[in-house]
């Protein structure tokens, strides 16, 4: 099995800062790979590495942050073949020092970089390859070193308890476009070319003269970016079923400490999004429905 260390240097003070390395280099072992820090997510893990690797992402950097389920069970396959790296990340709020460890280790070995969790998927809305448009933005927008793409939140389509099957079927209803929470963006970078994560899980910062753009070339600068997302987005699956939102809350976040919320407070939380996620029924995803089932062997 391939890398567990228990390394928990934050990479995060100035005496640890990642080194920039601004040399060029055509060729890699991956274009695009995927760094996800996870924590219990073994239910959804599969349907999140497999529908990514349809729409072109090559490989997966998984921080596992103290899971108590069946995570390694579930992509120990995929480690074993090459397709993720796995890597044991325990303690409290390390989301930004297992992202800056990945940028450090592996920044020479894929072109690509991308920062997302098990909840998000990066949706081509131009074409069906992700690489096909972070290459083209990379290419055409001057310093790009990073893509910032911006969210859409779903919601629990009316699901109080957990649905068998897949995410991307079972979850259709979204917030309206305008709605303040899609502004938030995620990031993929060219790693060679930043310094780290150092305030937040969404941005970056650059070597100048790199900065990050938005799909048509906007400069971005920090976490928010209100996009059409007419190339590219993340539908962000935040809440699914009322159940799995109890669990979730339940179990905490790598990126946060905090104390289990009470009953009504997750109730009280759940209701408010729920409300505003659930405004379009939206078939995007549709068309990539029949190929992930039969990979996640549910035909």
């Amino acid at each position: 099995m391939q890398d567990q260390s228990n390394n928990l240097n934050l990479l995060t003070t100035t005496e640890n800062i990642i080194k920039p390395d601004l040399e060029k280099d055509t060729t890699y072992n991956n274009i695009l790979s995927l760094v996800l820090i996870i924590k219990n997510g073994a239910t959804y893990i599969k349907e999140w590495i497999e529908f990514h690797r349809i729409v072109g992402v090559d490989h997966f950097y998984i921080y596992d942050n103290e899971s108590s389920d069946n995570l390694i069970q579930e992509i120990y396959d995929y480690i074993e073949n090459g397709i993720v790296t796995y890597t044991y990340w325990p303690g409290k709020v390390v989301q930004l020092s297992a992202y800056n460890d990945a940028i450090n280790r592996y920044k020479n070995n894929t072109k690509y970089l991308g920062f997302i969790d098990s909840d998000e998927y990066i949706i081509p809305i131009e074409g069906e390859s992700i690489v096909k448009i972070v290459d083209y933005i990379f290419d055409n927008y001057e310093n790009c070193g990073g893509l910032g793409v911006s969210w859409r939140m779903y919601g629990s389509s009316f699901h109080e308890k957990k649905v068998d099957g897949l995410v991307l079927e079972n979850y259709k209803y979204r917030a309206d476009d305008k709605y303040v929470e899609n502004k938030h963006i995620k990031t993929i970078c060219n790693p060679r070319v930043v310094t780290g994560f150092y305030i937040e899980p969404h941005s970056l910062s650059y070597i100048p003269p790199y900065h990050c753009v938005s799909e048509n070339g906007v400069n971005i600068d920090g976490p928010f970016y209100e996009s059409d997302c007419s190339k590219i987005r993340i539908n962000h699956y935040h809440l699914k079923s009322k159940e799995d939102y109890y669990e979730k809350r339940k179990r905490g976040w790598p990126s946060r400490i905090s104390e289990c919320p009470s009953d009504d407070v997750i109730e009280r939380d759940f209701t408010e999004r729920d409300l505003k996620y659930n405004k379009i029924y939206d078939t995007t995803v549709d068309k990539y429905i029949l190929e992930l089932k039969k990979r996640c062997g549910l035909i």
